[in-house]
């Protein structure tokens, strides 16, 4: 038998999910280009950590995409769809997306998590966080 989700009706708008991001991330910044709702900001998952320059590209009705900017990721980094580099943060059969979540309490927390395990894979050579099953989609996978 297969997953079961609900998935709320209420829609969050770009508006809505910007308010949320300033509230719980303010040094995030919000700017549209091209009718897409994009943040810039940074990350630091660990004192000893450094900075990570985060990029969130959000168009309604499609799926949040993020990319770490700087520094550089390794190119033989794990959980990054290659199609375009960014990064693979949940499983589609245990989780879905949906216009009624929040940026700022789902994505976000969980590029910090990202972030936190990936510098565990550059200190041990193997990814401890959670993992899904991947296709040739995407690099790296363990």
């Amino acid at each position: 038998m297969g997953a079961k989700f609900h998935i709320p009706k209420t829609k969050i708008s770009l508006a809505m999910q910007d308010m949320f991001m300033r509230q719980r991330f303010p040094q995030f910044h919000f700017i549209w280009k091209n009718g897409v709702g994009v943040w810039k900001g940074s990350l630091q998952p660990r004192e000893i950590s450094p900075a990570y320059s985060i990029l969130i590209e959000y168009n309604i009705g499609r799926i949040p995409e993020v990319w770490v900017i700087s520094p550089e990721l390794r190119p033989d980094a794990p959980h990054i769809y290659r199609k375009n580099n960014s990064l693979c943060l949940w499983w589609p059969k245990e989780w879905r997306w949906s216009y009624s979540q929040d940026i700022s309490r789902t994505i976000v927390p969980w590029v910090a998590l990202w972030l936190y395990y990936y510098e565990l894979w550059l200190d041990t050579g193997e990814w401890l966080g959670p993992a899904a099953p991947h296709g040739p989609d995407l690099r790296g996978s363990n």
